[in-house]
């Protein structure tokens, strides 16, 4: 079984301009590219995609605005709403800190409740966005910018490829 990060992960190597991850697949687009003739016919190979193509260059407004917040109930349960993730419901991963910086666990699930110990908590929904907040004022949280996405992305590629990756929960119901 491949998982989602590792699918996430070679698109991302392959050069996809827009990577989003849903909790059944991960949506790989080459936008900015012009379509092969031989596999998409000469009409629609004709699109040139924006101008300049180059991938630093491109116009962010074609690819989707996602919104995310977290909400947390009195139960002790977080949830991190998404929208705009309109291929179904966005691949959601928490991690859970304590208050030296050390990870105390990483979970792949729509909702959850961290351990008691737990001081800072992040969740990182469809490889989109990624939201953090402190477990004593949960509702005073942040979502980091793009560029910090990123660099988070990057940093759990590499624990991935050091460490495995992280199976989402409905993985242990596959035959």
């Amino acid at each position: 079984m491949v998982s989602l990060n590792s699918l996430k992960n070679h698109c991302n190597s392959l050069g996809a301009d827009y990577v989003g991850m849903y909790s059944s697949h991960v949506h790989c687009d080459w936008r900015y590219e012009t379509l092969d003739p031989a596999f998409y016919g000469a009409t629609s190979a004709s699109w040139e995609g924006p101008v300049p193509m180059v991938r630093d260059a491109h116009d962010e407004s074609l690819l989707p605005e996602h919104v995310a917040s977290l909400a947390i109930e009195g139960d002790g349960l977080w949830r991190a709403e998404a929208t705009e993730f309109d291929e179904g419901e966005p691949y959601r991963e928490w991690t859970a800190y304590d208050a030296d910086g050390t990870i105390l666990e990483i979970v792949a699930m729509s909702d959850y409740v961290p351990p008691a110990n737990a001081s800072v908590v992040e969740v990182m929904i469809g490889g989109q966005k990624m939201l953090r907040a402190n477990t004593s004022d949960p509702g005073n949280w942040i979502e980091l910018p793009a560029g910090m996405v990123q660099v988070r992305l990057e940093t759990l590629a590499d624990r991935y490829d050091a460490q495995g990756d992280v199976i989402p929960a409905w993985a242990s119901l596959l035959p």
